[in-house]
């Protein structure tokens, strides 16, 4: 978490798409790491919308279309588990 906290501050990343979202972990480190800029978070379970900026998308990341991300990423987060 500390790594990607320095990588999106010392790259000024400001839109990140969170792929397995769980429980807001990860969505809430980027939030805090990110100056201003979006955090979405793709699950196909539930998950709580942390902040203003963070958005929810419940769905299965095979079925995302456009419409559903408003701007240009800086950085896709894909969590795999076993």
């Amino acid at each position: 978490a500390l790594l990607l906290f320095a990588v999106i501050r010392t790259m000024r990343l400001h839109n990140i798409l969170e792929i397995g979202g769980l429980q807001g972990y990860s969505a809430k480190n980027f939030i805090e790491a990110i100056h201003y800029g979006n955090v979405f978070s793709i699950d196909v379970n539930e998950m709580p919308k942390l902040a203003d900026n963070h958005y929810v998308i419940k769905k299965n990341c095979a079925d995302i279309e456009k419409d559903d991300i408003f701007c240009k990423l800086d950085l896709i987060f894909l969590v795999i588990l076993d």
